[in-house]
């Protein structure tokens, strides 16, 4: 089973980057420069997983994560960030400080895929 996952990011570079790699790993992945294009991709579609930055213009990974818990979406999210990372009020299933090792990333994804299954 291929799992869908939407990557927050404001840096397209790097979101091209590691959308590209999840691809290759198999994953289905939708893309959004900010909190509020993620929450429009929400309304549309569902995702296993979620990765977000912490720091993005518009809607912040803070605010993201509060706005997620507001709508009642519990679907896993793994916050990465430089800026990393203090309290997130358990909104996270796991935290990446940037930059990070993609096999890491990956390892990760697949914890908290796992971690999240019935």
């Amino acid at each position: 089973m291929a799992y869908a996952v939407l990557l927050v990011d404001d840096e397209p570079s790097l979101r091209r980057a590691l959308a590209w790699a999840l691809k290759d790993e198999g994953y289905i992945v939708h893309e959004a420069g900010d909190g509020r294009a993620a929450l429009l991709i929400l309304e549309r579609r569902p995702v296993d997983l979620i990765i977000t930055d912490l720091t993005m213009p518009n809607l912040d990974g803070r605010g993201f994560l509060a706005e997620l818990e507001r709508r009642h979406i519990t679907t896993p999210v793994i916050v990465m960030s430089a800026t990393l990372l203090g309290n997130l009020d358990g909104n996270a299933a796991a935290t990446l400080p940037k930059p990070f090792d993609l096999d890491l990333l990956i390892r990760t994804i697949e914890r908290v895929i796992e971690d999240a299954s019935p």
